[in-house]
This record gives structure tokens, C-alpha cells and sequence, in this order.
């Protein structure tokens, strides 16, 4: 009975654990979306492609996705680039 009461106990902390991050997970996820739909909105995400676009080159396509994939990354870190 001992032995099932500290397993019950272990269960239910390990639980705790797993609704926190949960919680976390859920939040930072609300808060890039909201960040991301700041972005399209008001028209930076556009505006920030356009110049992208305008400054590229078939050569130089492959370096100005990396870096616009790490700009847009900054501000939404689970965005995917």
C-alpha cells in the first residue's frame, strides 16, 4: 500500500510537470501568432519580402533566403523561416 501511495505521489508531480509546459507551450505559441498577424497586417512582412526581392539575383538567391529566414526567425522563432 506504501509502495502504491509513492507511485500515486510520483505520478501526479510528474504531472504537474507536464501541464506546465504545456501551459508554456501554449502561451509562446498564442504570442508568435499574435506577433505574425502584427507583421502581415500592418504590411512589414510584405514590405520586408519586396526588398528582399528587389535586391536578389539568381546567384545570390540562396544567401538572401538565409538571411531573410533569420530576420523573420527573430521574430517568430517557431515560424519556420
Amino acid at each position: 500500500l506504501l509502495r502504491y501511495i509513492k507511485l500515486k505521489t510520483l505520478c501526479l508531480i510528474a504531472n504537474n510537470k507536464q501541464i506546465l509546459v504545456v501551459r508554456v507551450m501554449l502561451f509562446s505559441i498564442t504570442l508568435m501568432l499574435g506577433i505574425m498577424a502584427v507583421m502581415v497586417d500592418t504590411g512589414i512582412a510584405q514590405q520586408i519580402s519586396q526588398r528582399f526581392i528587389a535586391i536578389e539575383d539568381a546567384d545570390s538567391l540562396p544567401y538572401y533566403s538565409y538571411i531573410s529566414a533569420g530576420l523573420f526567425n527573430m521574430f517568430l522563432p517557431s515560424g519556420g523561416g
